[in-house]
């Protein structure tokens, strides 16, 4: 509950998709500062990513630019691996690809990781079970402003409140350097 105006009003936010409760929390490297991200690390993470459950064959993993890093000093044929498979354009969404025995994870980069500190960590995500929930739908309000004497024109004003579940949390990980 906000205060504006003297009046209360609801406001209503979202948990966010890393705070649900049931989401996979997977670890990589050693431990310490030790930031291995190897094929092996990758295999041990498909595995426990896409088996035994209900996922699609797709995951997106959306990581903080230390990542990058990690990739390429790991895997010593990152690079040309990544370059083989190709960068591929879905609408809106550029990544890298990694094919395993499992499955398929598609890394991209997103900036907001290194704004949130998280430059070291990694969210695999099922965008196949996520779902948007309406508080309720989209609506389309006319403003008379000619009426009211504020302008020559009318508006039209939008609104639509909405969030995103989870469905399955297990299909979806946080993955972060073990401590």
């Amino acid at each position: 509950v906000r205060t504006r105006n003297s009046q209360q009003e609801k406001i209503y936010t979202m948990g966010g998709i890393l705070k649900s409760t049931g989401i996979q929390k997977l670890t990589y490297g050693t431990g310490g500062t030790n930031r291995t991200l190897d094929l092996a690390t990758l295999a041990s993470l498909c595995e426990s990513l896409f088996a035994g459950n209900a996922g699609s064959n797709v995951r997106y993993v959306f990581h903080g630019s230390k990542i990058g890093t990690y990739l390429t000093n790991g895997i010593a044929n990152w690079t040309k691996m990544v370059q083989e498979t190709s960068t591929e354009i879905v609408p809106g969404l550029t990544y890298s690809k990694y094919v395993c025995n499992f499955g398929e994870l598609r890394f991209i980069y997103h900036p907001l990781f290194d704004k949130l500190g998280m430059a070291e960590m990694m969210a695999a995500i099922d965008l196949d079970n996520i779902v948007k929930a309406s508080l309720y739908p989209l609506k389309a309000t006319t403003l008379k402003l000619a009426e009211a004497g504020i302008s020559q024109v009318d508006a039209v004003f939008f609104d639509e409140a909405f969030t995103v579940l989870t469905m399955y949390d297990g299909v979806h990980a946080l993955i972060y350097p073990k401590a």
